[in-house]
């Protein structure tokens, strides 16, 4: 999830908005509770 986090980030940076499609409905639920509260290693 830290991996999608960053994506988005990424392109918000520069004004586009990003939907992430394809992840099945537990996946979704899991980004949704968790987007912007992981962070990167990196």
């Amino acid at each position: 999830m830290a991996g999608l986090d960053a994506a988005v980030e990424k392109y918000a940076k520069r004004g586009k908005t990003v939907e992430l499609v394809g992840l099945n409905r537990p996946s979704a639920e899991l980004h949704r509770e968790l987007s912007g509260k992981l962070t990167t290693a990196h």
